[in-house]
């Protein structure tokens, strides 16, 4: 192979891996092809089976329409009112009296005015608070109005109330296209927005009927009882869509997608894998389409290609007052002015209304059978014929049978609009603009409607009135005239999208295709967006830009490269052809793959010829000599280092790992000083049956282990006969050093991960013959935190205390991290490594210890060099990005942990990530076999929890790292100037924690269920991290104002009464005990002081408290903290001074508030002055403090209780 084509090649994969990275969770593409393809194959009669409350929900805010409907035939006939023309008429010789045409064109367009302005309100507020919110705003608004129009007691007046009830008709005829469109599949979508132009009718009948009824009426009530009857509309609808669901694609594109998936659920019977495809569907075409841009707003309207569909959307509207909609809408008066009597006027009417809604009901199965722009030609070609035939009756000699012509002529043109113009109008408004910004292109849309409108009601009353032009059916010729101009502008600008999804309108529109060949260009399921340039031309494919020539942009490939043979890949279209290719590198971990392997098939075995060697048949582009020399620094080369601009020649997503450490020739012997150091470690394991009990004790009862258990339990049997058969002994020594030979040797080499293995063999990388000094390091790990925690058989420690046993742990792991560090580079292995280390570092020095605090750093910069911060898309077996994904949010939480504590800058910042969290998923599914995995991935909800309400460790860790993003903004403001994003975050805060699953948030009457204590425990500690978080955030907004601390107060008293909640189950619970130690510290210290502080001065100042609970009952809970403290004050106890202390200090406040000190003290000593060194001093010291236990993890056994 040439040159040329291994860089065609290269290319081609780079681009399809950039196409792979559109959607937010990548692994859901297949889902939303599959989603598209559903439609595309969904029959219209199948859609209708399938999701019948969508076509019920789509109706329902359809039906809104018929309010606007209804007032604007009612105006219509209105002026043809005996009685109304008898009050509020004037005078015309020959014709009696009748409306002024000043006054029946203000009739008209009050509403008009109105409305105008309500369909730019409805954008922005519907893009803020959705489809379903903003319309039930609408409807309360309207029932408000029409009590002006109905109460008016003049023309002005009645013109006045038109104005305001046209506002919320705006809102309506905005939202109803919109939210109908994207509720239905695309099968239904033509019919149910048809449905908009049945609402017309609807009204006009209603309005016909009852104004044939009253018409004789020679009072008021001939008119004031139609303008009652508006309000028999709104209250019924305004029920119906409380209960309607939210537009899914509104919800997607405000990010919140658990409320997308079940409304989805709820528009259509379809099952939960179905409702899943059509998530990521959207998913898909949102985040396609917000590349595009950010917000939305009225100026992205006339940018790029949406200029195009603007201009669409505007002409289609404002097309339906030029080609004989205004007939329809001024029948009665049109019928009188072609010579039918009042009575004749209203009959025909009537029939011209019910034939409408006839028209109507045609034209939903046409919309589903026929395109768009083939019903808006053919509907408007046939209305020109009409309306220049009505003109031609009206030109000659005038009787009775030329009337009755003219009548039913006008009747003609009505049907034919209501079949085919009318309706169809609004699906093509509702299919043409880009989803981002449809509220806002139909409100627009809409608007150029009223603008033609306008002038055009005030033409057509001029044309038909008698104090007018008074041309009746000769004003044919002027709307058969403007028709033809529609239909010649139909022609050469309307595409047709029938079939096609958002997304393919998108890309259509994108790619600049003429309006006439979007029937017939092919878009592939595939594509996500066609690439353009900066100064919005299209961008050639490959080839033809590197050949410097001309491309003519063909999809899918251009008639060059047809010409040279080439096949769609090599011509392909680069999405950034001058830029660097953002695929996340995992270059420790040595990863072989196929571009095209995605998680489907990662359980199929390999062949004969699918080794680990196999990628030497792919191209590599990283240089042999680069590679040797060392010449490019090891692990995560971000968006901005030195090399990202190397586009051709360098690539180092797929380079194999060097190990900068050790030697690359296995034949050299390690020295002697490597073997007896690694052997120091090896012996520790002598006991390994014990080693391995306190292992598996451990991943029995942990709520928030890290590495997934199966991962390590899978591990622990082959790794027990490896170390057996090294013959521990005091006369082994040299089968020792042997052994750490062959395990030394194991280390240097590169941590070899198959792609297609899943956590059932993953042990095998590091086990048996293939035994890495990692995994011994982090046995002990876990074996020496197990010890800690009180998990070993009294037999292991007859000779050595708990910590004396953890302390010889820690120090092997430490010997294991700069053995590994000086043989090879980073790997997953490695990284657990330095994770299990800092826990362990945290139990036995303490939060504060130099050394905890560096290793702290050693794990992030382990962290980004491995580029576990990113999310690597399909380049690692799924169950190794998901336990970098729990890797990074445990340790993200350690971070602010660590950093809250010691009031230092943290660690790990979350702006410079993009890792997602962890699916709350068992250990057992994740490392299980492929198909296990995949259904328990589909069994998660859309923003990955479990649906079942179980507690995996998973689940903590997800929880922990929310809360823990908040309180990195909160270490960041502390050391800010005041902001207003304060309050804003405290918002966020409340939001986030509401958003948990239910069964996850803190609740005191846990305590009394069967849960097990670990579970508990970590609900708890979880509920008091999210409580410091406001609490800190309280504490930041009373320092920045000095005013009210009532919130602080608040805050600090919930913490407190929770604190003491876990102290009294520490009370019947021996091994709690340094639970309630660490949270004491944590929480209960700053909590209590803020409150014996407030209640101080309280009792010194006499001004109020501002508290919300009672003052008693603050006293007694700090009383019960008191006494607690003097408990946990024992010998053993490290902290113990500090308990007596912190007793004595609170103790004398308590005192002075219960009881009043005298005015002058017997020895003369000022006791404010004692008292506020003292707590002073005393919080001070609180800064250098230990935490001695980890909130990480406690073990406390359901046997040890009660």
């Amino acid at each position: 192979m040439s040159s040329v084509d291994k860089n065609d090649d290269l290319h081609s994969e780079k681009a399809a891996i950039e196409q792979s990275e559109v959607l937010v969770n990548t692994d859901l593409m297949n889902d939303a092809f599959d989603g598209e393809n559903r439609e595309h194959e969904m029959s219209t009669w199948a859609a209708i089976k399938s999701h019948p409350w969508a076509c019920l929900w789509a109706f329902t805010m359809c039906f809104t329409i018929v309010m606007e409907s209804f007032d604007m035939f009612l105006n219509g006939n209105f002026v043809a009112l005996p009685h109304f023309k008898e009050v509020y008429g004037v005078e015309v010789p020959g014709h009696g009296k009748t409306i002024e045409t000043k006054w029946q064109s203000s009739l008209f367009q009050a509403g008009q005015c109105g409305a105008f302005v309500g369909v730019f309100l409805a954008g922005p507020i519907t893009n803020k608070f959705g489809y379903r919110w903003t319309t039930i705003f609408a409807l309360m608004l309207m029932n408000a109005t029409i009590f002006v129009s109905f109460f008016a007691n003049s023309l002005a007046l009645l013109v006045v109330g038109q104005a305001l009830e046209g506002v919320p008709w705006g809102f309506f005829i905005a939202n109803s296209p919109a939210y109908a469109s994207e509720i239905v599949p695309l099968s239904l979508r033509g019919a149910c927005t048809a449905t908009l132009q049945m609402s017309w009718s609807i009204g006009s009948i209603i309005v016909a009927g009852v104004t044939y009824g009253f018409n004789k009426r020679s009072d008021e009530w001939a008119w004031r009882v139609p303008l009652a009857l508006q309000w028999i509309f709104p209250t019924p609808l305004l029920i119906l869509l409380f209960f309607a669901p939210e537009s899914p694609w509104w919800l997607i594109r405000r990010g919140r997608k658990a409320e997308a998936l079940r409304s989805i659920e709820r528009l259509g019977g379809k099952s939960h894998e179905e409702a899943q495809q059509s998530l990521a569907m959207i998913e898909r075409t949102v985040e396609i389409e917000a590349q595009m841009g950010g917000s939305p707003t009225l100026l992205d309207l006339l940018k790029g290609t949406d200029l195009r569909r603007t201009i669409i959307t505007c002409l289609i509207y404002a097309s339906q007052n030029f080609a004989g909609n205004l007939i329809a809408n001024q029948a009665t008066y049109f019928f009188e002015q072609a010579g039918m009597g009042p009575e004749r006027s209203f009959q025909l009417n009537l029939i011209n209304s019910c034939l409408q809604l006839v028209a109507n009901i045609i034209a939903l199965p046409l919309a589903s059978s026929f395109g768009r722009r083939t019903i808006y030609l053919w509907g408007t070609a046939t209305n020109v014929t009409l309306l220049m035939v009505l003109g031609v009756c009206a030109s000659i000699s005038q009787n009775n049978a030329t009337n009755y012509a003219q009548a039913v002529l006008g009747i003609l043109i009505s049907f034919v609009f209501a079949g085919s113009l009318g309706p169809i109008s609004y699906t093509i408004i509702a299919e043409t603009s880009s989803v981002r910004l449809r509220a806002l292109s139909t409100g627009v849309g809409r608007a150029a409607y009223y603008v033609a409108e306008i002038p055009m009601i005030y033409l057509a009353s001029q044309m038909l009135n008698p104090g007018g032009w008074n041309l009746a059916g000769k004003c044919g010729y002027v709307w058969g005239g403007t028709a033809c101009v529609c239909f010649v502008s139909a022609y050469w600008f309307l595409p047709e999208l029938k079939g096609r999804s958002y997304r393919e309108s998108d890309i259509l529109f994108n790619r600049r295709i003429s309006a006439r060949k979007f029937k017939s260009t092919v878009i592939d399921v595939r594509d996500n967006e066609h690439s353009r340039r900066r100064n919005g031309t299209l961008a050639s494919c490959e080839p033809c830009r590197k050949g410097k020539v001309r491309c003519d942009h063909a999809q899918p490939v251009c008639e060059r490269c047809q010409k040279r043979g080439y096949t769609s890949n090599r011509c392909f279209y680069h999405p950034a052809p001058l830029t660097s290719i953002r695929r996340r590198p995992d270059r420790h971990s040595q990863i072989h793959l196929s571009p095209s392997t995605s998680l489907r098939n990662l359980g199929n075995p390999m062949s004969d010829s699918e080794t680990l060697d196999a990628v030497a048949e792919c191209p590599s582009v990283i240089q042999p000599a680069l590679r040797t020399e060392q010449l490019l620094p090891e692990g995560y080369l971000g968006p901005t280092s030195f090399i990202a601009g190397l586009e051709e020649n360098v690539d180092l997503f797929h380079g194999e790992q060097f190990n900068t450490g050790g030697s690359e020739n296995s034949t050299i012997a390690p020295s002697p000083g490597l073997v007896k150091r690694t052997a120091e470690v090896l012996r520790c394991l002598q006991d390994f049956s014990a080693i391995k009990n306190l292992v598996q004790k451990y991943y029995g009862v942990s709520q928030t282990a890290v590495i997934p258990s199966s991962l390590i339990l899978n591990a622990l049997d082959e790794l027990e006969v490896t170390v057996n058969a090294s013959l521990f002994g005091p006369a082994s020594d040299e089968q020792l050093f042997t052994f750490s030979t062959f395990v030394i040797h194991n280390t240097s080499e590169a941590l070899k991960i198959p792609q297609n293995s899943d956590g059932t063999v993953f042990h095998k990388c590091f086990t048996g013959p293939s035994l890495r000094l990692e995994i011994i390091g982090i046995i002990c790990a876990l074996a020496g935190r197990a010890s800690y925690f009180g998990l070993a058989d009294s037999a292991v420690h007859d000779t050595e205390s708990r910590t004396q046993f953890s302390h010889k742990m820690l120090v092997a792991c430490d010997l294991t991290i700069q053995i590994c560090k000086s043989l090879t580079g980073l790997n997953d292995l490695s990284l657990w490594l330095v994770h299990e280390d800092l826990l362990l570092s945290k139990l036995l020095r303490g939060d504060s210890s130099s050394v905890t605090w560096n290793r702290l750093g050693e794990l992030a910069t382990d962290i980004f060099e491995l580029g576990a911060h990113r999310d690597t898309p399909s380049l690692l077996p799924f169950f190794i990005l998901e336990s970098r994904r729990r890797l990074f949010a445990a340790s993200y939480q350690l971070d602010k942990s660590i950093a809250t504590f010691l009031g230092r800058p943290p660690r790990i910042s979350w702006r410079h990530s993009d890792c997602r969290l962890p699916l709350d998923i068992s250990d057992v599914d994740l490392a299980g076999h492929t198909h296990i995995l995949e259904a328990a991935r589909r069994s998660l909800d859309s923003n990955g929890w479990n649906t079942k309400k179980v507690y995996h460790q998973a689940s903590w860790i997800r929880l922990r790292f929310t809360i823990s993003t908040f309180r990195e903004e909160i270490l960041e403001l502390s050391l800010q100037k005041p902001s207003l994003n304060r309050t804003e975050q405290l918002r966020r805060c409340h939001e986030a924690w509401n958003l948990l699953p239910e069964h996850l948030q803190y609740t005191s009457s846990c305590w009394e269920s069967d849960l097990p204590i670990g579970v508990k425990l970590i609900s708890i500690i979880s509920y008091l991290a999210y409580l410091y978080n406001e609490f800190s955030i309280q504490s930041l907004l009373y320092q920045d104002s000095k005013k009210s601390n009532a919130a602080l107060l608040d805050v600090s008293s919930e913490i407190l009464s929770t604190v003491l909640s876990l102290g009294r189950q520490w009370e019947r619970s021996v091994d709690i005990k340094g639970d309630f130690t660490w949270i004491a510290l944590v929480y209960g210290f700053s909590c209590a002081g803020v409150l014996i502080r407030a209640i101080q001065e309280q009792a010194r100042t006499g001004q109020p408290l501002l508290y919300s609970g009672s003052r008693s009952s603050l006293i007694r809970n700090l009383s019960v903290f008191i006494s607690q403290l003097e408990s946990m004050a024992g010998p053993e106890q490290a902290t113990s001074p500090l308990f007596i202390r912190a007793t004595s200090v609170f103790s004398s406040i308590i005192d002075e508030i219960l009881e009043p000190r005298p005015e002058v003290p017997v020895d003369g000593t000022n006791p404010d002055a004692i008292l506020d060194s003292d707590i002073d001093t005393f919080f001070f010291d609180l800064l250098g403090m230990d935490s001695f236990e980890t909130q990480d993890f406690r073990v406390a056994f359901d046997d040890m209780l009660y």
